[in-house]
């Protein structure tokens, strides 16, 4: 090398990340500004110097380059001693909050280049000095999502059996519920979030959301559907309800949650309240009245189980097994043009679709529904199950003309 060059030291390195750190310029940014054009070494370079990835340089360059930067204006600074760094893990431990998930989703913008890695160094000690900006939205971002955390409440088992006793108390179900209040209820309250706290579709929720609808329901008197309105569709739990259920669940050893897996892997339709939990409380008689619906869905698919397997299924993997059994024995066929223009002839003759040929028909084949005969008259499923098909078409040909 020749005296014109020197070597890119750790200390020179070092010295260029803090220039850049103290003022807040990139080598993109201050090269762009530099006077005259071409008296600072190009973005690349100046990064390959800051990276170690060359070790030596103009020893002319080097100079203005440190030179520039240091006419700027310094950025306000904070020294992350041990005893910032150690508040700042705490706070974060007590926010709950990974880092990369607390530069998102906030209304104030981030301070520019502030990353998770970034924070990663600082709080490992790689990293001695940062921006007071950063530093300051840091510390009040944490501080943000500590004290909205403590509106956040988690939806346990007690908590929902709290909500579901009232519930059943009252006999309003949260549709009802909600239309009583006359001054509203609290904002983003809706009847929707409500079911999704009693489908487990949601763990948590607001505070004030949940003890509002707790203190609604508590407020009112026992039996309050009449006054409110008529809980409709659903009948008392009697004993010899709850005694089939028992029975068939212990027949097949299928519990609620396995029974439900059981039902969408053979595509049986699924009635909307039809969860582990809702179920578990019909079999244990936690509630007074119960959907007719559920109840047939349950019935169904346990009979369906002990119809189709061993007496006892000692689990699930069993059970699953057992089905891709059955699935590899089904024959199939493929929907011809032929065998789709059957089925439109036949539609068309006895002027009965197939919604309602399902309906008024006699002994429908498990897991056929409308939806899937739509699917091959209009063309969207290219195959059938052969059995499915054959029945189908054999139901229409023995109605009569229109």
């Amino acid at each position: 090398m020749t005296s014109d060059f020197c070597e890119i030291t750790p200390a020179i390195r070092q010295k260029l990340h803090d220039l850049q750190r103290e003022t807040g310029v990139s080598p993109e940014a201050l090269i762009a500004e530099g006077k005259p054009k071409g008296a600072l070494p190009g973005a690349q370079i100046v990064r390959s110097w800051m990276t170690g990835y060359c070790t030596h340089a103009d020893r002319r360059q080097l100079e203005r380059l440190i030179a520039a930067w240091k006419s700027l204006p310094r950025l306000e600074m904070v020294k992350l001693d041990e005893s910032l760094r150690g508040s700042l893990r705490d706070l974060i431990k007590r926010s709950g909050t990974p880092l990369s998930t607390l530069l998102r989703g906030q209304d104030c913008p981030v301070p520019e280049r502030l990353t998770a890695a970034g924070l990663r160094r600082l709080l490992g000690g790689y990293e001695t000095l940062v921006r007071k900006d950063r530093y300051d939205w840091l510390v009040s971002r944490l501080n943000t999502v500590i004290a909205e955390r403590k509106d956040i409440i988690d939806l346990t088992p007690e908590r929902i059996d709290a909500l579901w006793r009232e519930r059943e108390r009252t006999g309003v179900n949260p549709t009802v519920l909600l239309s009583i209040p006359e001054d509203g209820v609290p904002d983003g309250l809706s009847v929707a979030v409500v079911f999704s706290w009693f489908s487990e579709t949601t763990k948590s929720a607001r505070r004030d959301h949940y003890e509002f609808i707790l203190s609604l329901w508590t407020s009112l008197p026992p039996e309050s559907a009449q006054r409110f309105g008529p809980r409709i569709g659903r009948v008392p739990l009697t004993q010899n309800i709850m005694g089939q259920m028992q029975a068939l669940r212990d027949k097949t050893g299928l519990g609620p949650a396995a029974m439900l897996r059981l039902a969408k892997m053979h595509r049986f339709d699924i009635p909307r309240h039809a969860t582990p939990t809702v179920l578990h409380r019909y079999l244990t008689g936690k509630v007074k009245t119960v959907e007719p619906e559920v109840v047939e869905f349950a019935k169904r698919v346990w009979t369906f189980a002990l119809e189709n397997r061993t007496p006892r299924v000692s689990g699930w993997m069993q059970a699953r097994r057992a089905a891709k059994r059955e699935a590899r024995a089904i024959v199939r066929v493929t929907i011809t043009t032929a065998r789709r223009d059957a089925l439109i002839a036949e539609r068309a003759r006895s002027g009965v679709g197939q919604s309602e040929l399902l309906k008024t028909a006699q002994d429908v084949p498990t897991g056929l529904r409308a939806g899937l005969i739509s699917a091959w008259i209009n063309g969207y499923a290219q195959s059938a199950r052969k059995d499915y098909y054959d029945w189908v078409l054999a139901q229409w040909r023995d109605l009569p003309n229109a």
